[in-house]
């Protein structure tokens, strides 16, 4: 897991995955808290290609709002550099997970 805080640093990490998850959080809250570790257990159990990069909102608010990400948690999944999901507020790991199976499919099977 990476954590970036700005905009070059996120290119950057774009550029060296081809598949990859932006977990935007803000530390006082309690779901983003409660989330990262099941979103971080679920990409090493089952996608141990793709990597997770973790942005606080409170600190990076450039690259959040860079990328649209004014609540938490949001999840954002790249591919090729390109915004292919996002998750945002209420969201449910089986819908992050089949998103993530889908893309994954495609890249590396």
């Amino acid at each position: 897991m990476t954590e970036i805080s700005t905009i070059q640093e996120k290119e950057k990490f774009l550029k060296s995955n081809d598949l990859c998850v932006l977990y935007f959080y803000n530390e006082q809250c309690s779901v983003c808290n409660a989330l990262l570790p099941k979103v971080e257990d679920l990409l090493k159990k089952k996608y141990n290609k793709i990597n997770l990069c973790t942005i606080n909102t409170k600190e990076a608010f450039e690259l959040s709002a860079s990328c649209n990400v004014f609540s938490a948690p949001t999840i954002l999944i790249y591919a090729f550099e390109k915004e292919n999901n996002r998750f945002v507020r209420n969201l449910s790991l089986m819908d992050l997970d089949n998103a993530i199976m889908r893309l994954n499919n495609l890249i590396y099977l």
